[in-house]
């Protein structure tokens, strides 16, 4: 009985995961998400700081280490940064990635993730859909690039 209901699930999360109409949901304005993006510590000198964009082009900013802006703040008004993460996101097929890349044995490198969630509708009180991907080693080439553009984006917003 697990073992079948553990295939379902599976197969429910990968229809979902790769359906077209996640992608269709960036567009809509009567849709609700956000894009998070957050790095971890390594022991060297890695940027540690989390960010997240809004559907309105609000974008929060907490910078803990390492960073240019260190602490938090919100800069509104970010629609073309937004504009070009969704295309970017779809680009790259984001909802296609796998979850993880790397391995939660090795300590001493940084690790990325990636969240887009989104509402069914504005009124709704959490996010009923989300893909997190998190990268440590063996990224696929297009999140390398997503990342280096993005962190480029966020130094010339005097971020990082």
């Amino acid at each position: 009985m697990l073992k079948r209901f553990s295939i379902w699930l599976s197969l429910v999360v990968v229809v979902s995961a790769c359906s077209p109409q996640l992608y269709k949901v960036m567009e809509d304005p009567s849709e609700s998400w956000r894009f998070s993006y957050s790095t971890r510590n390594c022991y060297g000198t890695c940027a540690n700081f989390g960010i997240q964009l809004f559907q309105n082009g609000d974008l929060t900013f907490k910078g803990k280490n390492k960073v240019q802006f260190v602490g938090d703040t919100l800069l509104s008004g970010q629609t073309e940064l937004r504009d070009a993460v969704v295309a970017k996101l779809k680009e790259m097929k984001f909802f296609s990635l796998d979850s993880v890349y790397g391995n939660a044995d090795v300590q001493d490198l940084p690790i990325s993730t990636y969240t887009f969630a989104m509402k069914a509708n504005e009124k709704a009180s959490s996010y009923d859909k989300i893909k997190t991907v998190k990268a440590q080693m063996e990224i696929p080439q297009e999140l390398r690039d997503f990342q280096k553009w993005f962190n480029q984006e966020l130094a010339d917003l005097g971020l990082l």
